[in-house]
């Protein structure tokens, strides 16, 4: 079951992600501890599609700016989203009642209009890891993983 927390951060998520002049907004969505981060395997991942991962801010603005060059209007739509606790699987143990989130599985299409009026259309799945000592010190929803795979329409 997905919670009202979630629901509410995907949503804003996706509404961010397909506004394209809210590149520093959906920046801050992630939380960006470095690789000698104290939690095991928090180290900032950001990748979508077939684009060089990026690991800084810096990186994350750099490629909504490209990806926006050519796309006038974008519309995500989420069909499933698949949630697992913290505390389960490989993600930190801290949260052992499942009440931090720990990483959503999320399957869904996007609807593209380009600059020059064409139309373009892919399913995607998508991975999402929280921050969890974030979660647990302030309440604050933010991704330190976000890994998209996307298949465009023939």
């Amino acid at each position: 079951m997905v919670s009202p927390a979630i629901s509410a951060f995907v949503g804003r998520f996706y509404e961010l992600s397909d506004d394209g002049s809210k590149h520093s907004e959906y920046a801050d969505q992630f939380s960006y501890p470095s690789a000698s981060s104290s939690s095991p395997g928090t180290a900032f991942f950001f990748q979508i599609g077939p684009m060089a991962p990026a690991s800084t801010r810096e990186g994350v603005l750099a490629w909504r700016n490209k990806a926006w060059e050519s796309v006038a209007r974008r519309k995500h739509t989420i069909h499933d989203v698949y949630v697992l606790p913290a505390g389960k699987g490989d993600m930190d143990a801290k949260a052992k009642d499942g009440s931090v989130p720990g990483e959503l599985m999320l399957y869904g299409r996007v609807d593209y209009e380009k600059k020059d009026g064409s139309k373009a259309a892919a399913t995607w799945g998508g991975r999402m890891v929280f921050d969890t000592d974030l979660y647990a010190s302030s309440g604050e929803l933010k991704m330190t993983h976000y890994r998209v795979w996307i298949t465009p329409d023939a």
